[in-house]
């Protein structure tokens, strides 16, 4: 019946006693059957390795995927504060006006002094831009530009 053939098709592809209870007599009976066995089960065979493989890599690539997407956010995340504290870093200058004060470079005397108040250098050691440095020294290395203000 019909039945039985796919049972005896779903042993074979399963490899579940399929050559003790199934290609033993059916070859006996007719030997060129061991070809339709033979390919039969490397073509199933061959055809669920690659859906089992399809799916690993299809989840690996949406893991990844789902990994830079975290990975992106918690950049922008660190990057809005750092910048957010910078900014309030170039705020604590006294006599600025707060409102312009990022817009308005600082100059190395402004830094220098802006460096004996407490909270800013603590500010910039939690940043991790100063670490025991002299403040002529910091000003320096962030000055980039060698235009001899920080903007």
């Amino acid at each position: 019946t019909v039945y039985r053939s796919m049972y005896s098709m779903w042993q074979v592809v399963t490899l579940e006693s399929w050559s003790q209870e199934l290609a033993r007599f059916a070859v006996w009976g007719d030997p060129s059957l061991i070809l339709l066995f033979l390919s039969f089960m490397f073509l199933t065979t061959f055809g669920l390795l690659n859906v089992i493989t399809g799916v690993i890599v299809e989840s690996t690539i949406q893991a990844g995927k789902t990994d830079e997407r975290n990975l992106r956010e918690k950049t922008i995340t660190a990057n809005e504060f750092f910048f957010s504290e910078l900014v309030s870093f170039f705020n604590m200058r006294p006599g600025i006006d707060k409102a312009s004060a990022v817009m308005e470079p600082m100059s190395m005397e402004q830094f220098t002094d802006l460096m004996e108040v407490p909270e800013a250098r603590d500010k910039l050691e939690a940043l991790d831009i100063i670490r025991g440095t002299d403040p002529a020294g910091c000003f320096q290395s962030m000055d980039v530009e060698g235009s001899g203000t920080l903007t």
